[in-house]
């Protein structure tokens, strides 16, 4: 046998032995885990199969069982929590729910020694949260404002329950006294229109109206006036009280001052008449008290002569809706002549002075 045909006979031998084995055990290509071809036709040993993705196909049957908690409960000594943080001993079991059955305030709780208000929240009437123990012994909780109550109880299974702190329970009615930590206000009516209805506390900045009178820039309401109304129309009504005081005399024949006003006041109008056949002079001074022939006065007015007795004559004079200002007091005197220091009395029951003020 020459050498070529030596090499010839190896290379068969070798050939069948590799068909040989890739009918034995063979490996399938399938689009997805479970697709038929799982065997060769006419062979009994199973075939590898793997997906697309080059991942091995494998048939196993996987069963589970998922128990309720508690199973062996064990209680926790309940945690009165306040706002500085309280640690309490954990029950045993690998799971504790922890139960806030305080009425009004947030806890906020952590497995270990210490917690922050930045930790678990739990509700208040009774919202609960369920904490996987591992190494831990401690649960600690806090309160952002005032104090609550934190029962614990321990078992182990999966927690199941309403969730509380105000969870439906079909009739969709709820009570909720707090909000973000904070507590919420009473419930009150509120607005009249489409109908009362009541709502939490409401900030008294928000309905709270001004009450009558000046106020600061600070402390009144703004008033908006349209863009398309120019102006706004103002009516004047009677009314019984308020408006300005008004003081008459008859002059006497003398020159002692008349005080109007022992205090700060407003001048609003005088009336002047007289039935002489020579003028008066009304001298008004911002003073509590006056010495008539002294001093400067703010306001000098002349009472005019009359041509007869029989007719008389006079003046009405007004200061406008402003006023003039008097910032210590109102005193007049009347004299017969128009220097501010003459003192000429005049005549008796021959004037008369009116004045408006406030």
């Amino acid at each position: 046998m020459s050498i070529y045909t030596r090499i010839l006979a190896l290379s068969c031998l070798a050939l069948l032995s590799l068909c040989g084995r890739a009918s034995a055990q063979g490996t399938i290509v399938v689009a997805s885990c479970g697709d038929s071809l799982a065997y060769i036709v006419g062979q009994a040993n199973r075939n590898v199969a793997i997906d697309i993705n080059g991942i091995q196909c494998t048939a196993a049957s996987v069963s589970a069982s998922i128990t309720g908690f508690p199973g062996t409960q064990t209680t926790g000594t309940p945690i009165s929590v306040t706002t500085g943080g309280v640690t309490g001993t954990l029950p045993s079991g690998t799971e504790v729910v922890a139960t806030n059955v305080g009425t009004t305030n947030a806890a906020y709780c952590k497995l270990g020694a210490s917690a922050t208000t930045s930790d678990q929240y739990i509700s208040p009437n009774g919202g609960w949260f369920a904490f996987t123990v591992g190494a831990a012994t401690q649960l600690t909780c806090i309160t952002s404002t005032s104090t609550t109550t934190v029962n614990m109880v321990g078992g182990s299974g999966l927690p199941t329950g309403t969730g509380g702190g105000g969870g439906g329970s079909g009739s969709g009615s709820s009570s909720i006294t707090s909000w973000g930590g904070g507590v919420l206000g009473a419930m009150a009516n509120y607005g009249t229109s489409p109908g009362a209805v009541l709502v939490p506390g409401v900030n008294a900045f928000v309905t709270n109206v001004n009450t009558n009178g000046q106020a600061t820039m600070v402390n009144s309401s703004p008033v908006v006036i349209a863009s398309n109304q120019s102006a706004v129309p103002v009516s004047l009504a009677a009314v019984a009280t308020g408006g300005s005081s008004t003081t008459g005399n008859i002059a006497a024949n003398n020159t002692t001052a008349v005080v109007v006003k022992a205090s700060a006041g407003t001048l609003y109008g005088v009336q002047v008449y007289g039935i002489g056949s020579a003028p008066a002079y009304l001298k008004i001074y911002n003073a509590t008290s006056a010495t008539c022939g002294s001093g400067t006065p703010v306001k000098r007015l002349m009472i005019p002569s009359a041509a007869t007795a029989a007719n008389g004559a006079g003046s009405n004079i007004t200061f406008g809706t402003s006023g003039v200002a008097f910032g210590t007091g109102i005193t007049y005197c009347i004299t017969t002549g128009i220097a501010d220091n003459d003192t000429t009395a005049p005549a008796a029951a021959t004037f008369l002075v009116n004045v408006d003020w406030l």
